[in-house]
């Protein structure tokens, strides 16, 4: 069956269509990798940084330079806080990370 002179611009359309459903597709995915590996980064910051905290050493200095742009130094935080320390410190990351998950929940 013939279209006549609309056939090349349908095939066209065609492909137009289904390389956009594709690149849309491959985009959306690539957006939820991207966004879990940047959550993954901050909890290992988050962790690295609660470890020196707790002055437990570790061995990796590449992290040490992004440690230290971080804007309270361990010294500073157990002087004020002492012993409650641990609890104190987990407080804003479990508060942001109810208040993430409610979120990705409520968008997902």
């Amino acid at each position: 069956m013939s279209l006549g002179p609309y056939e090349p611009l349908i095939y066209i359309a065609g492909q137009g269509a289904l390389v956009g459903l594709i690149i849309g597709y491959m985009i959306r995915k690539l957006n939820k990798v991207i966004a879990a590996t940047m959550g993954l980064a901050i909890i290992l910051i988050n962790v690295f940084w609660f470890l020196r905290m707790l002055e437990i050493p570790i061995n990796l200095p590449a992290i040490d330079p992004i440690l230290d742009l971080l804007p309270v130094q361990p010294a500073d935080i157990a002087d004020q806080y002492g012993a409650m320390m641990p609890a104190v410190s987990s407080l804003p990351f479990i508060g942001g990370a109810i208040v993430g998950l409610w979120a990705g929940f409520k968008i997902a």
